[in-house]
């Protein structure tokens, strides 16, 4: 059942691209959700990141993903305003 969602997220992707069946628009953050998804999906099935005995991983991983979403912040913050 993993690797039919992982297929399933990347054909998702790819028809969406290829048969422009989401409006040109909304291509991109669709494209952006779809692999967040998937980053979460391969973490916690592939990476076994749901099982006991990984709280350090998981941790580390959420406290990286906070840092870098606030260095990102800053930075357009920075240099937009």
């Amino acid at each position: 059942m993993a690797f039919i969602g992982s297929l399933v997220l990347t054909a998702l992707a790819f028809i969406a691209v290829a048969y422009e069946v989401v409006p040109a628009g909304f291509t991109v953050p669709f494209i952006v959700v779809l692999a967040f998804v998937q980053a979460l999906f391969q973490l916690f099935v592939w990476m076994h990141m749901d099982q006991k005995g990984h709280e350090f991983a998981r941790v580390s991983i959420f406290a990286g993903l906070f840092f870098i979403l606030v260095a990102i912040i800053v930075f357009v913050y920075w240099v937009w305003i």
